[in-house]
Formats: C-alpha cells, sequence, structure tokens
C-alpha cells in the first residue's frame, strides 16, 4: 500500500515511464537516508559532547593533582630550611665579630686585674672595665658556668653588679674547661669561646697580648 502510493506520488509530479518513476522514487529514498544517517551522527556527536569522566579517569587526575602538591609542599619546606638556616648562621657570625670587643679590651688593658674561668677585671683608658659572662639563671657570686647558653657581656663602671652591662656576644657555651685563661706569663691571655645556634658550631681559640702590661 506504502509502495503503491509512493509510486502514484511520483508518477503525479513525473509523468512518464514507469523507469523514469522508479528512479526518482530511488532518489527520494536516497535523501531520507541521508537525513537519517547526518541525524545519527549529529546525535552521536551530542552523546560525546556530554560524556563525563569515567572514575578511572577521576582517581587518575586526583593521584596526579596528589602528585604535584606534595612535591611544591617539599620544595617550599626545603626553601624554608634553608632560609632558617642562612638566618643561623647570620645571628652566628654576628656574635662571633662582636667578640673581637674582648679582644681589643684585652690588648689595650692597662693592666688586668683580676682574671678567672668566666671574668676578667681590667682597667682600661683609666676607666674601670668587667667583662664576664652572663646568665639570669647562673648563681653568683662564683658562678658554675653549667648553663646551656651564655652572653657575654662588658660593664664600665667602679662597682661590678652581676647582670648590668652592655652585651658584647650571645649564644656562648660553657667549653670544657674556662673561657679565659693566663698563658705562661700572664701578660699573655688565653681566650677560649664556643658559639652554637642549634645545630651550628663555631669555636674561637687566641691568645692575646697585654700591651700595657
Amino acid at each position: 500500500m506504502n509502495q503503491t502510493a509512493r509510486h502514484l506520488h511520483v508518477q503525479k509530479y513525473l509523468p512518464g515511464n514507469n523507469h523514469r518513476a522508479t528512479f526518482c522514487e530511488c532518489r527520494i529514498g536516497n535523501c531520507k537516508l541521508q537525513n537519517l544517517l547526518r541525524r545519527l551522527r549529529e546525535y552521536k556527536m551530542l552523546q560525546h559532547s556530554q560524556k563525563g569522566l569515567s572514575l578511572t579517569e577521576l582517581l587518575i587526575s586526583i593521584l596526579v593533582t596528589a602528585i604535584i602538591f606534595s612535591a611544591l609542599i617539599f620544595i617550599y619546606e626545603i626553601i624554608y630550611r634553608n632560609y632558617e638556616h642562612g638566618l643561623r648562621l647570620i645571628k652566628l657570625y654576628e656574635d662571633v665579630n662582636n667578640s673581637n670587643y674582648l679582644a681589643h679590651y684585652i690588648r689595650a688593658a692597662d693592666p688586668i686585674e683580676t682574671l678567672d674561668s668566666g671574668y676578667i677585671h681590667l682597667s682600661y683608658n683609666n676607666d674601670t672595665v668587667y667583662l664576664y659572662l652572663y646568665n639570669e639563671n647562673d648563681t653568683y657570686p662564683n658562678p658554675l658556668y653549667n648553663q646551656a647558653t651564655y652572653k657575654l657581656k662588658v660593664l664600665e663602671q667602679d662597682t661590678f653588679i652581676y647582670g648590668e652591662g652592655k652585651i658584647i656576644s650571645s649564644n656562648l657555651r660553657p667549653p670544657p674547661l674556662s673561657y679565659f685563661s693566663y698563658a705562661d706569663a700572664k701578660s699573655d691571655v688565653n681566650i677560649r669561646l664556643t658559639f652554637n645556634n642549634n645545630d651550628d658550631t663555631i669555636v674561637i681559640r687566641k691568645t692575646l697580648n697585654v700591651r700595657n702590661y
């Protein structure tokens, strides 16, 4: 029934022999087939464009993101540790350089009045000067020098008061024997200072000659 109706429809617009009508009917059928294929392609493209991530793709994306963030955190920690270590070294070298004031006072002393393991009493430009190691938790008089760290202080006044004076250096650790001692002659003074800041340590050993002894 449908084939007859379609054939009659073709004959209505294209009168002639049956061969002509059949050819036109085939052309109409091809157009419909191409139309259908085009719509199928559009539907597949639409499906592809609306396709989401699969579970495997999602897990891989999360894994890659986690690896990248872990690497960034690791690099940041290394940079931060190096930065803090650099700051500690700068402070340590500042303390070492400031200890040169100690050598200046000893060389120019006239003369040294008293010297023990952590205390020097001398005259400098007709002024009384005290160079000593200080820790607020240490005993006085007769400190034991058994605290973790000490500060090197200079006090320029006639009367010695433990805790007063200007800080020359910090981060000093008590040495095995003493900070200050006389060499073979009292005109020579041995200095042994150990500076420590966390894992960084600098040890200074000097023998200073008192010029005005």
